[in-house]
């Protein structure tokens, strides 16, 4: 994106700066060269956009290491301490901010990470505040990632001879070459002495002038080493919200695998506040692709299904023996078998169902039975018999009542052979699944079928249930009205008189009427108060 914008900014330079020095009087000339310019940015804008779409942007990884890390609000303890990190001199830490010096001459301070680095790669991004009441400042402030940790000394507040690297946001301008404030990244393997006469300017990887110092937002700096290649981005302040810029790429680096991050920062004739706000660290993991892409699992085999069902079988077939042999020797700890006791204890719902029939077919077929007994003893009573000598006075039944009588003990009878018929019938099924391994009412008989077959079993004991009521009613209605005309001395098999009837008739109409009227009065009551 950078270089796009350097290509089309040099072009339409180039285009002024030629418009400028030569002036174009005929109009055709002036187009062509026009036309030309703009298809010079053609191809310049698609050779970037090849590069663009041919290079592999590999950013790895990232992962938030606390130990090496700290950021406000809670940036230290009430005790004024930063957790795994040591400072001193004239570095002071609040729950906001580390404040390395102070905006006094002559100061220095300096904070370490008390943990080593031990990753490849990382990113630190950190965001700091530098500032002061003159237009120049010094020294400066140093980010630092070196093999040991530094003491105080002369570069910005912290040792010389470093090994390792040096992030320098230098504000006083020792070389009068009018490039400050500066931001440069110096790396040093412990023999070097650092420049502070050219500002570093021969020692540097690279760098950028920035202006850092009272910004109206707080700087940010983000330093990226990942595969030997550093790269420095800034942004100055403007905007609450970051956006960096590159103003420092350094490749075929090569830092200590190991180390310690640390910051420094040094006040000389000039003062100001060097703040850092957070320091934020992460490691940086490659993206590893897998040596081999799984395949898809095999397809279903019929064979192999077989296999393991016959393993199975075996092994359940050794299980078996083993036990039997152990309980063999230890009958004391033979216990009964689970599936045994869930048998005993649960009832299957097939079971269940044909035991509750068979109980109320037992109980059609007591009364059945009570009611054959009650019923033949009433039909050979004689009609009109003569009470004898030291005997009760009794009364016979009528033809009539004797041929109904007959009827329903003909069909008492009948109900009772049905009955037992289907008490047969569920005394086999019940014997057929207890004899059934599988549990089924029959050889093929699906459990379907047998479901089918219950239910209709308990619709005719439903109907037989009904039947013997209607009897036990008829023969209770038939023994209250004996006990009747025994009392009043003869058997009235009679029914209502005519004049009865009627009476009754026109009670009950006359009953009906005034109901009605009397519902119709309050209705219309009700109807009248809903206009008031």
């Amino acid at each position: 994106l950078h270089f796009m914008t350097f290509v089309v900014g040099f072009l339409s330079n180039l285009a002024v700066a030629e418009r400028q020095t030569v002036p174009c009087r005929p109009v055709a000339s002036c187009h062509l060269d026009r036309m030309k310019m703009l298809r010079l940015a053609i191809v310049a804008l698609l050779a970037l956009l090849g590069h663009v779409s041919s290079t592999n942007y590999d950013d790895g990884l990232r992962r938030f290491e606390y130990k090496h890390s700290f950021k406000g609000p809670t940036l230290a303890d009430k005790e004024g301490r930063i957790p795994c990190w040591t400072y001193g001199n004239s570095a002071m830490a609040s729950g906001d901010q580390l404040r390395l010096t102070p905006s006094i001459r002559s100061r220095m301070g300096h904070a370490w990470n008390k943990f080593l680095f031990e990753k490849e790669w990382w990113e630190v991004e950190m965001v700091f505040r530098v500032t002061g009441r003159g237009r120049v400042g010094a020294d400066g402030l140093a980010a630092w990632f070196t093999e040991k940790q530094g003491g105080d000394g002369p570069v910005f507040g912290s040792s010389d001879h470093w090994h390792g690297l040096g992030v320098f946001f230098d504000s006083f301008d020792n070389d009068g070459g009018q490039n400050n404030p500066h931001i440069l990244l110096v790396q040093n393997d412990g023999t070097m002495a650092y420049d502070h006469a050219l500002d570093g300017s021969t020692q540097a990887l690279g760098g950028c002038m920035r202006d850092f110092r009272n910004r109206p937002h707080p700087p940010r700096a983000l330093i990226t080493y990942y595969k030997n290649e550093l790269t420095l981005s800034v942004d100055h302040g403007s905007s609450p919200q970051p956006s960096y810029e590159v103003c420092a790429r350094a490749v075929g680096i090569k830092l200590p695998p190991k180390g310690y991050f640390g910051l420094s920062a040094a006040t000389g004739g000039l003062a100001d506040d060097h703040d850092v706000l957070s320091f934020k660290v992460s490691s940086i993991t490659a993206p590893s692709l897998p040596d081999k892409i799984p395949e898809s699992p095999p397809a279903y085999n019929p064979d192999d299904f077989k296999q393991y069902e016959d393993e199975y079988a075996k092994r359940s077939e050794e299980l078996n023996e083993q036990k039997d042999k152990f309980y063999k020797q230890h009958p004391e700890k033979r216990k009964p078998d689970d599936l045994a006791d869930w048998e005993t204890e649960y009832e299957d719902p097939t079971d269940r169902k044909l035991r509750l029939i068979l109980e109320g077919q037992s109980a059609v077929q007591e009364q059945v039975k009570v009611l054959v007994r009650h019923v033949s003893t009433k039909a050979v009573q004689p009609a009109g018999g003569q009470p004898g000598q030291g005997q009760p006075e009794q009364h016979g039944i009528s033809a009539t009542d004797s041929a109904i009588l007959s009827d329903l003990q003909s069909k008492l009878l009948e109900i009772s052979r049905e009955q037992m018929v289907s008490a047969q019938l569920l005394k086999e099924m019940q014997a057929r699944r207890v004899d059934s391994p599988d549990g089924a009412t029959g050889g093929a008989q699906q459990p379907g079928a047998a479901a089918q077959g219950v239910d209709e079993l308990r619709s005719d004991v439903a109907v037989l249930k009904s039947s013997v009521d209607a009897a036990v009613q008829l023969m209770e209605g038939m023994k209250a009205t004996s006990q009747a005309g025994s009392s009043n001395g003869a058997f009235d098999t009679g029914c209502v008189s005519t004049s009865t009837f009627l009476a009754a008739s026109l009670g009950q109409l006359l009953l009906v009427v005034i109901t009605v009227f009397i519902y119709s009065r309050q209705r219309a009551s009700q109807e009248k108060r809903k206009f008031f």
